[in-house]
């Protein structure tokens, strides 16, 4: 038996027993060591030759060694017993031996290491039993045994009286403490459990500003990324089939500037349910950024994906009404399919993106599905972007400049357009319609105008101070400068930089960029008329200008779009439209020029219907501005 077992008499406590294992190391370690102090005792006995004290000692002994042994019987819960055994023998003994030697056997010392030991091992209920006993026995004892029974008892009972009062003291002390502390740890226990309630309140604030969406309550690009790659990670055998929609609800930044950002978040609101209402086991909605959606949807049968698509477009229909006023959504949905699309995750959300992009280009409320083609296209356009970057690094684009033409005074050049080319040492010269739509779609086209412009003002400057009679040079900018706040200052600051003036530029913008948003676009265009720019409105009547909007515009002139220019000597149509676009022009101060002009019967014509000035290929192709310089020095020796 090692030391371990020896103080737990044989027996295993639990975790919850440690009290009950504790009284038990306790009283093996009492008996053992007055197993030992009697075994001491003993021997001093047995080498004095005292006969009496042997008996004594060795009965204490044997019951000493007899108690290790039946704590051991009685069952680890019923140690009080065997205490109480032990005491009511030890104390037979001392009393026993105290009748036979009264001056021998100090039974007031044992009493009180009795007392003392049930104290720490029991309660002091068993002390006080023990300290009863005591004086009963002392006063029986005092009546048979003492000469003088006074004294003895007063000497006999003041230690115990003594120790009753400290036990009594040390007892009050042990409760109040055990009071403290069980109050004590109730506040603790209090504190950390409200702590903890705190703690997990927070976890469940955190997981779910993690997971979720705020505005909505749907689960976030997060809770979607994890959700994807968890599905396409466990699917090994590729059983699994799902469906990406890419939700965009279209011209939805319209409702944000028109009615405001509280507007617009009602409408993302009822969007969201509308869409989270035809959610179940096998689809699920996420809000992925501003107004993007995306709900992945299982599915056996193609046949699902249509009926889904079907209910996502038209459960978006029903009107929305905001206060005062009504207004109706639509989305465009881009879908991409697992695994017959891709088995990557980052590739089936791109698919579906670029799906959805084709659904908006192509109009509104359109659902397009991701095809092989469109895989093609985006590894294309990526390459192409590649190659765009670094031909603007390399100054590969090359300004060319196409002349406008008063044929109603000597065919006399009053003014040039610039237009870009990407001189490509790989893949030769590439037009406009190259590398724009790619451009515009990823932003490059600011950059690319930037160029421009920076170039076009320093080729100005440089031909005024060679007196080249050029009266200015307009400039083709994209629809995102009307969306920066910076776009002023920046032209500012490129006029400043190649000290040209404001009244030699001319900014193009597109009818249609111009609608786009007609209050951002008036004010931009206010603000470059005061710097002191030459404003025009580029392919007129291709877009979807009111006379009512025209009048509100800041600008100096209309470009018919070549469109109508084409053959108008032969399209009754087109003469229609481009007199009266010409009329409206007149009517309201505006210069009219026009596009694209390539036969004299077209020249012809504008002339006489009153439109003035031309360009196009009948005169001018775009030139580089070395042939520009010969024939502006033509035309200066000419005139000479």
């Amino acid at each position: 038996m090692n030391w371990k077992n020896f103080l737990s008499s044989g027996y295993i406590f639990s975790d919850n027993e440690n009290e009950l294992a504790t009284r038990y190391k306790i009283i093996n370690i009492v008996l053992l060591i007055l197993s030992i102090l009697l075994i001491l005792i003993l021997i001093t006995y047995i080498l004095i030759d005292n006969t009496k004290g042997v008996i004594v000692y060795s009965s204490a002994l044997l019951l000493s060694v007899f108690s290790l042994f039946i704590i051991r019987q009685v069952g680890k819960n019923n140690y009080k017993i065997s205490i109480y055994i032990i005491n009511l023998g030890y104390f037979i003994i001392l009393v026993l031996g105290h009748l036979h030697e009264p001056g021998e056997h100090p039974l007031v010392a044992w009493a009180i290491i009795q007392m003392f030991i049930c104290f720490f091992i029991l309660d002091i209920k068993l002390s006080m039993i023990i300290s009863v006993w005591y004086v009963f026995t002392v006063v029986w004892l005092a009546i048979y045994t003492a000469d003088n029974m006074i004294k003895y008892i007063l000497k006999q009972l003041l230690p115990i009286g003594f120790v009753v009062i400290m036990l009594k003291i040390l007892d009050k002390k042990i409760i109040e403490g055990m009071i403290k502390l069980d109050k004590t740890n109730k506040n603790l226990e209090t504190t950390i459990n409200e702590r903890t309630m705190k703690i997990e309140e927070e976890k469940r604030k955190l997981y779910t500003q993690a997971n979720y969406d705020f505005l909505t309550g749907l689960p976030n690009r997060h809770n979607f990324y994890r959700t994807i790659r968890n599905w396409i990670d466990n699917d090994k055998d590729r059983n699994l089939k799902f469906a990406l929609f890419f939700i965009d609800i279209d011209r939805f930044k319209r409702v944000n500037d028109s009615f405001g950002h509280p507007s617009g978040d009602i409408v993302l609101k009822v969007v969201s349910a509308r869409l989270n209402s035809i959610s179940n086991d096998k689809s699920f909605l996420y809000r992925i950024s501003g107004d993007e959606f995306i709900l992945l949807l299982k599915y056996n049968d193609e046949k699902e994906i249509d009926i889904v698509s079907y209910k996502v477009q038209n459960i978006i229909k029903p009107a929305i009404v905001l206060k005062k006023h009504t207004l109706y959504i639509s989305v465009s949905i881009g879908i991409s399919l697992y695994p017959s699309d891709t088995v990557n995750y980052d590739d089936l959300i791109r698919y579906s993106d670029t799906s959805m992009f084709k659904s908006k280009k192509e109009g509104i409320g359109l659902c397009t599905r991701y095809s092989q083609g469109m895989a093609r296209k985006i590894q294309q356009n990526v390459i192409l972007e590649t190659q765009l970057y670094n031909a603007l690094d390399k100054h590969e684009f090359k300004v060319f400049y196409q002349a406008q033409v008063d044929i109603s005074n000597n065919n006399n050049i009053v003014g040039l357009e610039a237009l870009v080319r990407w001189i490509s040492p790989e893949l030769g010269m590439k037009y406009p319609n190259y590398f724009l739509p790619l451009s515009e779609m990823t932003g490059f086209i600011v950059l690319i105008d930037y160029y421009v412009l920076r170039e076009g003002m320093k080729q100005i400057v440089e031909w005024k101070k060679n007196n080249f009679n050029v009266p200015r040079i307009s400039f083709n900018i994209s629809s995102r400068h009307l969306k920066e706040k910076i776009f002023i200052e920046k032209l500012k600051n490129l006029l400043h930089e190649t000290s040209c003036r404001a009244e030699w530029i001319e900014l193009e913008i597109t009818e249609s960029h111009v609608m786009e948003d007609l209050d951002e676009a008036i004010d931009i265009l206010i603000a470059l008329r005061k710097l002191g720019l030459t404003v025009a409105i580029d392919d007129f009547g291709t877009g979807y200008t009111s006379l009512a909007y025209l009048e509100k515009l800041p600008i100096d002139k209309l470009k018919i779009d070549k469109l109508f220019v084409t053959d108008i000597d032969k399209k009754k149509i087109n003469q229609s439209i481009v007199k009266a676009i010409i009329n409206i022009g007149k009517s309201m101060g505006l210069k009219i020029i026009a596009e694209g002009v390539e036969t004299s019967k077209e020249k012809t014509y504008l002339l006489d219907i009153g439109c003035h000035v031309i360009q196009g290929y009948l005169y001018y192709k775009p030139m580089p501005a070395e042939e520009i310089i010969k024939e502006l020095k033509r035309i200066k020796d000419d005139t000479f």
